[in-house]
């Protein structure tokens, strides 16, 4: 008897489960892209790794803006304005 038995436990004596529902899931919606601004220090780090240590770069660069606590989160949230993007050119230089 337990020779049958067993094989019926374990297959389910050939019963097939009730198909479950799934949950609905949020829709998500994808980010418009965007250029993220680097910090005054990654912007350093970045050209010092170009170019070797040792630059002197200027200071007047439109400053980091810190959110969260954090200026790459910061950095990440704004963008850069038209005189910051002459201060960067300028930078360059």
């Amino acid at each position: 008897m337990l020779r049958y038995l067993l094989p019926m436990i374990l297959l389910g004596c050939g019963v097939e489960p009730e198909p479950r529902e799934l949950p609905d899931f949020p829709q998500v919606e994808e980010a418009a892209p965007v250029m993220r601004r680097l910090t005054q220090r990654q912007y350093q780090l970045a050209l010092e790794d170009l170019f070797g240590e040792g630059l002197v770069l200027p200071d007047r660069l439109e400053p980091d803006l810190a959110a969260d606590g954090f200026r790459s989160i910061g950095a990440a949230k704004t963008s850069i304005s038209n005189r910051g993007v002459e201060q960067y050119e300028a930078a360059s230089y």
